[in-house]
């Protein structure tokens, strides 16, 4: 006859006692979503505010992710205000990179193309050039110098 242990007999009566009370859980769970790790978003932040643009297949192929990874990020990157909502194309850009061309464009409106005289610059650059040089002696119509 087997040895009856009393901890593991009051264990299995207890379990089996609140086992009706345990919610029921499914045979097969469903499959998660596809998450990303915290290492992943860091990446795909830096990668958003160093580019133009980006968009969920540019996120794909910079870091290597499946496609629906991407996108979670991508819908995070937006809903954290990272990057703009995307346009028709699918782009969005940085808020940094947006922010600081609005205020590059009210500092200065309209660039200012430069426009000179190159006449006047010619002259502007030849002013003094003969104080500039250092002294030659001339030399004789015959091609002789002169003597000193």
């Amino acid at each position: 006859m087997p040895d009856v242990n009393r901890r593991r007999f009051l264990q299995c009566f207890s379990a089996a006692g609140f086992a009706p009370l345990l919610p029921a859980m499914p045979a097969i769970a469903a499959p998660a979503a596809a998450g990303h790790t915290s290492i992943q978003y860091t990446w795909a932040c830096y990668y958003a505010q160093m580019n133009n643009a980006c968009s969920v297949s540019q996120i794909t192929s910079a870091l290597g992710v499946p496609a629906d990874v991407a996108q979670g990020l991508f819908d995070r990157l937006v809903t954290q205000n990272i990057i703009t909502t995307p346009n028709v194309a699918g782009l969005s850009v940085s808020r940094k990179r947006q922010a600081s061309a609005l205020r590059q464009a009210l500092r200065d409106p309209a660039p200012r193309a430069i426009r000179f005289d190159p006449d006047q610059l010619m002259a502007e650059v030849t002013r003094d050039i003969d104080d500039q040089l250092p002294f030659v002696a001339s030399s004789h119509a015959d091609g002789s110098s002169p003597q000193m």
